[in-house]
């Protein structure tokens, strides 16, 4: 058995801490075919769940250390969601082979860093699931000294509706 990951060992503390039985689904390796993490029990009911957490690529190693070095830093790459995208479409696949439509399956992404919290933000996670919102704005060409007025906009998650934070933000979810 190999040593467990910080995701796992906080993913099963939080199981035990919210009553949540739990047993781990001992891992085949065959011919490469990775297995889910687990199998918990939500009020008696059984999921499986896998359980990933997002780490450092080369390029944001780089970034890190640059920021350790001389005091700042950019961060940040590629498409929002793209990240979150691979984590869900890997575990997707793992999930798939053992749920077989028998039974709820649920992705846990940790995410550790402070410096790579962009790939898990809220929109982030939208992109990847969803994909993106789409504003149609309106501008008749004689009127193009004019701002464009919008028409719709459209979010592949469903209609949005208005969610405020504990902050008192207010952010729009599909829920």
């Amino acid at each position: 058995m190999t040593q467990k990951t910080t995701s796992e060992i906080f993913f099963e503390q939080f199981c035990t801490q919210h009553g949540v039985r739990w047993e781990q689904i001992a891992t085949e390796a065959t011919e490469g075919v990775k297995i889910p993490d687990y199998v918990i029990f939500p009020k008696e009911t059984k999921v499986i769940a896998e359980v990933k957490e997002v780490q450092e690529n080369a390029a944001e190693r780089q970034q890190r250390e640059k920021l350790e070095k001389v005091g700042w830093s950019t961060f940040g790459s590629g498409k929002v969601g793209d990240r979150a995208r691979d984590i869900i479409g890997t575990a997707a696949k793992q999930l798939k082979r053992m749920a077989k439509a028998k039974c709820p399956a649920m992705i846990v992404i940790y995410n550790p860093s402070f410096l790579l919290r962009h790939h898990t933000e809220p929109h982030a996670i939208k992109a990847a699931m969803y994909g993106f919102d789409t504003y149609i704005l309106g501008l008749a060409p004689i009127q193009m000294r004019q701002k464009p007025r919008l028409l719709d906009r459209k979010s592949p998650g469903g209609p949005l509706k208005p969610v405020f934070g504990l902050s008192g933000d207010v952010h729009t979810s599909q829920t």
